[in-house]
């Protein structure tokens, strides 16, 4: 039986002190979510930022970082949306980045291997020419000239 405590308001004696803390409850539960979801998206926003790093270190490595750039775009356009989505992505990128890295290194060294033949091959054959082109040339010179003869 509710009681007239003011004209127009009935207040229940059964759940009496229960109908104001609902809405406190209500607005400690959004600020808990509002805090938890910024939490998240600090923590996907550090995740970027080191897969970001990961990708700039695969680049200075000579890495292909063309799809690793892409998947960190998808993730830096999902980080307010969905952060654990873009956490996840960032992860990704960066465990990716370890083999294109290693990757880069490798074509780097066999290009370095690739010059460094290809100039042993060029002093070779102009040690070569050095060496055997004069006789040569002299040889076909009195092969051609045989006959000719000087004249005092």
């Amino acid at each position: 039986m509710p009681a007239r405590i003011y004209p127009g308001w009935n207040v229940r004696h059964t759940s009496a002190g229960r109908g104001p803390r609902r809405p406190a409850l209500l607005i400690i539960g959004l600020v808990a979510l509002l805090i938890l979801s910024h939490a998240s998206i600090a923590k996907a926003e550090d995740r970027i930022t080191e897969a970001y790093k990961a990708v700039l270190d695969a680049d200075r490595a000579g890495g292909n970082v063309t799809a690793l750039v892409d998947k960190l775009n998808r993730a830096i356009e999902l980080r307010a949306k969905d952060p654990e989505a873009a956490a996840r992505l960032a992860e990704e990128v960066i465990a990716e980045s370890r083999t294109v890295k290693e990757q880069g290194i490798s074509s780097a060294r066999q290009a370095l291997i690739i010059k460094s033949a290809a100039l042993i091959a060029v002093l070779a054959l102009a040690g070569i020419a050095y060496i055997y082109l004069p006789r040569a040339v002299w040889r076909l010179w009195l092969r051609h000239r045989k006959d000719w003869r000087v004249r005092r």
